[in-house]
């Protein structure tokens, strides 16, 4: 990697502390909003840890085997393999298919395959998307005419959409199409929403992943508030089904919504302070007032707070879009913070920052008033 590179793909100096491999059996919470995500930290998470394991595995004798490596799996219910490809390569410098096939990172897709008899194989949407443009093509000529409202009849309209629609119905490349991901070293596709169908397909993926004992494994779960929302999943089933995978792996981040629809219900100043429901605006709602699904996830991403060692947040500008800064960043120690006695972990310090990604994928992060600081 050349040295402008590894410059601009640095870990600003703010975040050291942060941004490292997290203690043996802890959990780091990574929150966000819509238009403040938090994933180009996700992107550093899995940069910092395979350089660690890296350092670690050319500086141990038996390259591995005896000092174990770093290794991370990253499985996502929001965002499909080619989306977190571009984000490290264009954050961090980092090419997953190449760590995937050295064996030090695995990827499970949660979104591309769990509701695939609605959506259809990649291919077929593309071939939706064409069938749709045809008849819309199809349709745009006769309607130019000085015969538009004949045209519009019942007869005349059904006659040309049942001539679009029949090409449809045997697309040649479609069904030849595999599943996505499948079959490609390093990367699994989740096919069921079910919890046991995930719980097992992780663990399959951790146990291809760890392939000496001491292997130091990083698991970062992204969005799996998804299946909330998507199924009558309760809030403490998916938390045990999240206690049940920490329990296999060295540390855990957790990257959820923290949108004010989502987590209104819990305490709206434990996690993003301004950005939510005044207090008023709260109780003005009432207990009953809330969804199931901003109870649910508000319970969950609470009890995860509550868990989590650390909890790192991003939101928007108080004061509305700036052009230099993207957003504000907040670490704060959450309730399991008492529970680690690990060494060097008391040089996090709880902080409010700014940030500002650039195109590039570049951050800057730097305290109020103080632009210059990288």
């Amino acid at each position: 990697m050349s040295t402008n590179t590894r410059s601009r793909n640095r870990i600003p100096p703010l975040l050291q502390s942060v941004i490292h491999l997290p203690p043996e059996a802890s959990l780091l919470l990574l929150t966000g909003v819509l238009d403040a995500t938090p994933h180009w930290l996700v992107s550093r998470f899995i940069s910092s840890a395979l350089s660690d394991g890296e350092e670690l595995h050319t500086n141990t004798p038996g390259s591995g085997v005896i000092g174990g490596e770093t290794k991370v799996l990253l499985v996502s219910w929001m965002r499909d393999w080619e989306y977190w490809r571009t984000e490290a390569r264009r954050g961090a410098g980092l090419d997953l298919a190449r760590v995937a096939n050295e064996g030090r990172f695995a990827f499970v897709d949660g979104l591309t395959g769990l509701f695939g008899d609605l959506g259809g194989s990649e291919t077929g949407v593309r071939n939706t998307g064409s069938s749709a443009e045809q008849h819309k093509t199809s349709q745009s000529a006769p309607m130019r005419g000085s015969v538009v409202l004949p045209q519009r009849g019942p007869a005349p309209t059904r006659t040309p959409a049942a001539a679009v629609r029949s090409p449809r119905a045997t697309p040649p490349t479609s069904s030849a199409q595999p599943p996505p991901l499948q079959g490609t070293k390093g990367r699994t596709t989740l096919t069921s929403p079910s919890l046991t169908h995930a719980t097992e397909t992780i663990i399959h993926a951790l146990s291809n992943l760890q392939t000496a004992p001491s292997d130091k494994i990083l698991l970062i779960l992204d969005s799996p508030t998804t299946l909330l929302a998507t199924t009558p999943t309760p809030s403490p089933q998916l938390s045990f089904f999240l206690l049940s995978l920490r329990e296999k792996v060295h540390s855990t981040v957790l990257v959820t919504e923290a949108d004010t629809p989502f987590i209104s219900a819990a305490n709206p100043a434990a996690f993003l302070g301004s950005d939510y429901l005044s207090p008023q605006q709260t109780a003005a709602r009432g207990a009953g007032a809330f969804a199931p699904l901003e109870k649910e996830t508000a319970a969950f991403v609470a009890s995860q707070g509550h868990a989590a060692s650390l909890v790192v947040s991003t939101r928007g500008l108080d004061t509305g879009v700036a052009r230099d800064v993207s957003g504000v960043l907040r670490v704060a120690r959450g309730g399991g913070w008492d529970e680690q006695g690990e060494e060097g972990v008391d040089a996090v310090r709880d902080m409010e920052v700014l940030y500002h990604v650039a195109q590039d994928g570049s951050v800057r992060v730097f305290e109020r008033g103080g632009g210059d600081v990288g």
